[in-house]
């Protein structure tokens, strides 16, 4: 052989040798690829970084990260992997097992390869436990070893983030709960993450209520019939979703504290009000508070989670998962299109947003903050239209519990009655926790809030049995 003929076969085998390096160095090679593709990420996604990268704490350790048998098989096989798809996730590249394929030998030159291009990303919105520090007011935490407004904030802002991500997690699982598609769900800060929790972005088909304005009958019915189907779901599988939430199951302390603190508040600024002639329109609860015995027990903190964590028992109905928060503001509705072109807000529930204060409790709770919170005075003492709402609730929570095969007693013991029962005990607590809706400087209020809120107020004050004698 000639020394030529020596230097083409050294240089076929170093060709092969490399090859068969890239060959097995190609999972790698594509690991770096899909974690470049992460720039493409939207902007609200940029700040974070991947869950799934590991870094060093100051003892050289690895930081500890969330487990992933936390998350349900719904998210796929990382905390941050779209599910439905079999790409790799362009945050973190974990995507599909890779299939080995036979070698094949061909005289035609290879194709260049294809870029990789990541998958679609759905419009999407994020929230963090940041978002929630502006949340209501501050309370007094109990066994707060700092008495820090941030401090504070933090503990509130986290024990309500980490109760959401955990009602979403369940809910995921089933789809007969109206609620946005959920994309990212981590519930814990690391150095390498910060907490997330990313949902569909649904504003180009729906709009969300106004606080102000609150709902009409059609929009608080179809409000009801999504929440007879978290009732009736949470009431079969109740084990499932109080092992799920463990010790969230329970309102914390703090949040009936709060309630009391902020109405012996808005005493004080109310009674102090009253002789200005230049202050604006204000409640008159005092007189309420001495006068009568129906908003008393629900302005102690003590008694107002008493109410909450004891009337199942009292009424003989089974525990179920309360939304606690069925505002106007936490619920979108599909858009409807007018007949001049125009989209306007609908009437139908496309979602129902902020799980956190979900809680087990009694769908009582729910029913009368969705009617007394939504509707105005005129169609809330509308005996008749009252009447109606309660038994088309009533209807939809016995469909629900037929769908997901309850027991004929369970089914037999949620009558009409104790539905119209569970109503009239919580309208006082309603009309007292909607005063939270109020700036502790009622003067900087929204005129139809103040309204509303006295409203109820007096409502409560007088009982709010309004569709008794149609019952009887």
């Amino acid at each position: 052989m000639t020394l030529i003929q020596v230097k083409l076969l050294l240089l076929v085998a170093l060709g092969l040798l490399y090859g068969s390096s890239a060959r097995l160095k190609e999972p790698n090679r594509d690991v770096r690829l899909r974690r470049q593709l992460s720039l493409m990420m939207p902007p609200c996604l940029a700040p974070f970084a991947c869950p799934d990268q590991q870094e060093e704490n100051d003892d050289g350790k690895p930081e500890p990260q969330p487990e992933k048998r936390d998350m349900p098989p719904f998210f796929g096989t990382s905390p941050c992997c779209v599910p439905g798809t079999l790409s790799p996730c362009v945050n973190c590249g974990v995507g599909p097992p890779l299939v080995p394929v036979a070698p094949q030998f061909s005289d035609r030159p290879l194709p260049m390869p294809m870029p990789v291009v990541p998958p679609p990303m759905p419009p999407v919105m994020a929230a963090t436990p940041m978002l929630y520090s502006q949340w209501g007011r501050c309370p007094q935490i109990i066994g707060c070893d700092d008495d820090s407004d941030e401090n504070c904030e933090a503990m509130l802002a986290s024990a309500l983030f980490k109760r959401e991500c955990l009602t979403y997690e369940w809910l995921s699982k089933h789809r007969r709960v109206t609620i946005p598609r959920v994309f990212v769900i981590k519930k814990q800060w690391s150095r390498s993450c910060n907490a997330l929790l990313v949902m569909e972005d649904l504003s180009d088909r729906a709009q969300i209520g106004d606080l102000a304005t609150g709902m009409d009958v059609e929009g608080v019915r179809d409000l009801l019939r999504s929440l007879a189907q978290l009732h009736g779901l949470s009431m079969v599988y109740r084990e499932e979703w109080l092992q799920q939430l463990d010790d969230g199951a329970r309102l914390p302390a703090f949040l009936y504290e709060q309630i009391e603190r902020f109405t012996s508040a808005l005493r004080t600024f109310s009674s102090a009000s009253q002789g200005s002639s230049s202050s604006a329109k204000v409640l008159d609860i005092e007189r309420v508070r001495v006068d009568n015995d129906q908003l008393e027990p629900v302005m102690s903190a003590s008694q107002l989670e008493q109410l909450t964590t004891q009337s199942c028992s009292a009424l003989e109905l089974p525990e179920c998962l309360v939304h606690g928060h069925p505002i106007a503001r936490n619920v979108f509705f599909k858009t409807a299109r007018g007949e001049d072109g125009t989209e306007n807000k609908g009437t139908s529930v496309q979602a129902i947003i902020d799980w956190t204060q979900a809680h087990s409790g009694c769908f009582g709770e729910d029913l009368a903050k969705s009617i007394c919170w939504n509707l105005d005075a005129r169609e809330r003492t509308d005996a008749a239209q009252l009447l109606k709402l309660l038994q088309y609730y009533h209807y939809q929570l016995l469909k629900r519990l037929q769908f997901h095969d309850a027991s004929t007693e369970l089914q037999k013991a949620i009558t009409l009655e104790k539905v119209q029962s569970a109503y009239e005990r919580f309208v006082p607590a309603a009309a007292v926790t909607f005063l939270l809706f109020l700036p502790e400087e009622l003067s900087h209020a929204d005129p139809a809030l103040l309204e509303r809120a006295q409203q109820l107020v007096d409502e409560a004050a007088n009982g709010g049995k309004t569709c008794s004698a149609f019952l009887q």
